[in-house]
């Protein structure tokens, strides 16, 4: 209950309605062991010298996708919503698919 509440509460702070055009892009790594990691990143508008802080957002257990999504009956791309949020206060944030 108290994730949701500060999630919400971040959203609203960060005006989603009015919120300038994000961009994203998907990135991939290298983990440990040789596994490959993808994701998608959101960075903020605008460059930084130094570059910008960055929060790394991960999904859920069992079905989400890394827009907080479990289709076909959950469908609210929470995640995706916050990433954006993140990236008008200056945050940048990838998201990643989880491995199972």
């Amino acid at each position: 209950m108290l994730k949701r509440d500060v999630l919400a509460a971040l959203l609203v702070v960060a005006g989603l309605s009015g919120a300038q055009a994000m961009s994203e892009r998907r990135v991939e790594f290298m983990g440990a062991g040789g596994v490959k990691i993808v994701g998608t990143l959101t960075p903020p508008v605008g460059e930084r010298e130094g570059g910008f802080p960055a929060m790394l957002l991960i999904h859920g257990s069992g079905p989400t996708d890394r827009d907080g999504n479990q289709p076909p009956a959950y469908i609210t791309n929470l995640e995706k919503q916050v990433a954006a949020a993140l990236a008008l206060n200056g945050v940048a944030s990838p998201r990643i698919i989880a491995r199972r």
